[in-house]
């Protein structure tokens, strides 16, 4: 049965953090942030977005963090220096051994 209102999940990369330390594995290094939401559509239209939630991942330890709530909005208004890891909240811990190049 065709149904033309339908529901999307999507996460698109944002942007990334100045340089900082991981609290994980203590690399500086800057994160990627992403922006995950969802999305209702009717025929293939975008017509509302909702659930907006950021996050950054560390390219050395694979950690994901969220950022605190004033910080994600000062990062979507444009002021990523705002992002610090003091503002960061653990997610997901990564593999806090991994080397340069090597798979996680």
């Amino acid at each position: 049965m065709f149904s033309p209102a339908r529901f999307h999940s999507k996460i698109k990369p944002s942007g990334c953090t100045p340089a900082i330390a991981c609290p994980v594995c203590g690399q500086t290094v800057q994160m990627q942030i992403f922006n995950s939401f969802e999305l209702f559509k009717i025929l293939e239209i975008p017509v509302h977005s909702f659930n907006n939630r950021h996050f950054a991942v560390c390219p050395q330890c694979a950690s994901v963090f969220e950022p605190a709530e004033n910080a994600a909005k000062a990062f979507e208004n444009g002021n990523a220096n705002f992002l610090t890891a003091e503002r960061l909240t653990l997610l997901k811990k990564g593999a806090a051994n991994a080397q340069d190049g090597e798979a996680l």
